[in-house]
């Protein structure tokens, strides 16, 4: 019975009763407390139907996350399976034509570049979804966070020189608690971004401070900067952003940066003025354990 059959089937009960001789204020009285009743029955009524849909809702949008990890996993697992063997033939191949066929060499480059891409897409994935599983394990040791950029400055050397652009590592040191292979790639993925946002022969600085609560590092490119409204999509993955001129990317390593910064305590932002005005792109690392005490 609904709240307004309830309340007619009241009124109906209060009229036979007023030809019985009792005091009509009275009857009203009682039908008014018995409608207030009614009313505060569906309130509750509505409030629990409403409880149950949001579960419904929260425990299809679990299933649908789990389905989601689960399909990401065995894509990346079954991508990788072929790519490794297509790989390792790619070489011994190329290795067998070196110094033959210029045009023969080209092919095996091409296809040794495009491995390279898929491995690289394929590690990525892996790595959000370990990040959104909770599955990542930090193996944690005092780290000189200046060693650490000098280190990622030798890597990033040669990748830099394909487009004549020059890397410089500025300020201070600092010591943090961290993980040393964690901590590299989100240098290299940042460098690597911005290398590929700026013009040929650009320079790229990478900058350390030290805050005494922790270390400050930045990425300062001179490239084409960011648009206002793409800042909030620039930390997840497929943000869909579209810059003239440049090669569209998955987003995943600007997202891989954001999970391995903040599983180490910290922060991670992007900063621009504007398209053609460049970006810095900075994160932050608390100092804690060992670190704080040497």
């Amino acid at each position: 019975m609904n709240f307004q059959e309830a309340t007619d089937k009241l009124k109906e009960a209060i009229f036979i009763k007023k030809g019985s001789g009792q005091d009509p204020s009275k009857e009203e009285d009682a039908l008014k407390a018995l409608e207030r009743e009614a009313e505060k029955e569906a309130r509750i009524a509505a409030e629990i139907e409403k409880g149950i849909e949001e579960r419904e809702r929260a425990e299809q949008a679990k299933r649908l996350e789990e389905m989601k990890t689960s399909f990401i996993r065995t894509a990346t697992h079954e991508i990788r399976t072929p790519l490794t063997s297509i790989k390792g033939y790619a070489e011994l191949a190329a290795a067998l034509i070196e110094g033959g066929d210029p045009t023969l060499s080209s092919y095996f480059e091409a296809i040794m570049r495009n491995t390279d891409r898929l491995e690289k897409l394929t590690s990525n994935l892996l790595d959000v979804q370990r990040i959104e599983s909770g599955r990542v394990e930090l193996d944690l040791e005092p780290l000189d966070v200046g060693g650490l950029l000098s280190d990622a400055a030798a890597e990033l050397e040669p990748i830099l020189m394909r487009r004549g652009q020059r890397l410089v590592v500025s300020g201070g040191g600092g010591r943090v608690m961290g993980d040393r292979d964690r901590l590299m790639q989100v240098v290299i993925n940042l460098a690597v971004n911005a290398s590929k946002f700026s013009p040929e022969g650009s320079e790229i600085i990478i900058n350390v401070e030290d805050e005494g609560e922790g270390v400050r590092v930045s990425v300062l490119d001179h490239g084409v900067g960011i648009r206002e409204e793409d800042v909030p999509k620039l930390f997840k993955p497929f943000p869909g952003i579209r810059v003239e001129g440049v090669s569209g990317g998955t987003g995943l390593g600007l997202s891989i940066c954001r999970g391995f910064v903040e599983l180490h305590g910290g922060r991670i932002w992007a900063e621009s003025g504007g398209p053609g005005k460049g970006s810095r792109f900075i994160f932050t690392l608390p100092r804690r354990g060992d670190a704080a005490d040497e």
